[in-house]
C-alpha cells in the first residue's frame, strides 16, 4: 500500500516534523534558561532544627556567609563558617554540576559525592550528597539533602537540609539574606 499522504503537495509531513523538532529544541532551551540562579553573596539570618541537644552545633553546620557563582552549567559555592567556641573561620569551596553530573566535594579528607536535581518548574534545586565519615576508626555513612529556593524578590535564600544516618535523621532550616558585598 502506497502512502500518498506523505507525498501530497503542501508538505504536511515535513512541516509537522519541523514543528516537532522546533518544539523539542525550544523546550530544552527553556529548561536550561529557566533554572533559578542562586548567584550572590549571602549572610545567615536565621537557623533552626535538629534535636534540642544539637542546637549548639548549628553554628558549626550553617555557614555564616556563602558566596555563590554560576558559570554555565557549573555552580561554585564558597562557604565561610565559624568553628567552635573560638569562632575560628573556616572556608570551604564546593562545585556542583547543574545538569546532574556527580561532583566530589570532600569534607575533612572524607569523600563526598554530590548530584543536583531541579524541581519541575526549575525554581528549587536539590543537592544530594553521599559521604562516608571516618571518626577515629568509626565509620558511618551520611546522606545529606539540601533544597534551595529563593523568595519572589530574590533577596532571601532558604535551604532545607536533612541529614540521614543509621542513627536517624535530622532536619535543619537556614535562611540567608542577600548582601551587596562579598
Amino acid at each position: 500500500m502506497k502512502r500518498d499522504y506523505l507525498c501530497r503537495p503542501g508538505f504536511r509531513y515535513p512541516l509537522m516534523a519541523a514543528l516537532l523538532a522546533l518544539f523539542f529544541i525550544a523546550g530544552a532551551l527553556q529548561e536550561v534558561s529557566a533554572q533559578t540562579d542562586f548567584s550572590g553573596s549571602w549572610k545567615l539570618k536565621d537557623s533552626s532544627g535538629g534535636p534540642g541537644e544539637m542546637q549548639g552545633l548549628l553554628t558549626n553546620i550553617a555557614p555564616q556567609q556563602m558566596n555563590v557563582s554560576r558559570d554555565g552549567d557549573e555552580m561554585a559555592v564558597e562557604k565561610i563558617t565559624s568553628v567552635g567556641s573560638t569562632g575560628e573561620r573556616r572556608t570551604t569551596n564546593e562545585k556542583y554540576d547543574l545538569k546532574g553530573g556527580v561532583t566530589n566535594n570532600p569534607i575533612s579528607n572524607n569523600p563526598r559525592r554530590s548530584t543536583v536535581r531541579w524541581s519541575p518548574d526549575n525554581e528549587r534545586m536539590t543537592i544530594r550528597s553521599d559521604m562516608s565519615i571516618d571518626m577515629q576508626g568509626l565509620f558511618f555513612d551520611i546522606t545529606q539533602t539540601e533544597v534551595w529556593s529563593l523568595s519572589d524578590d530574590g533577596k532571601t535564600l532558604r535551604i532545607e537540609m536533612t541529614m540521614s544516618t543509621s542513627m536517624g535523621d535530622m532536619s535543619f532550616n537556614f535562611t540567608y539574606e542577600k548582601s551587596e558585598q562579598k
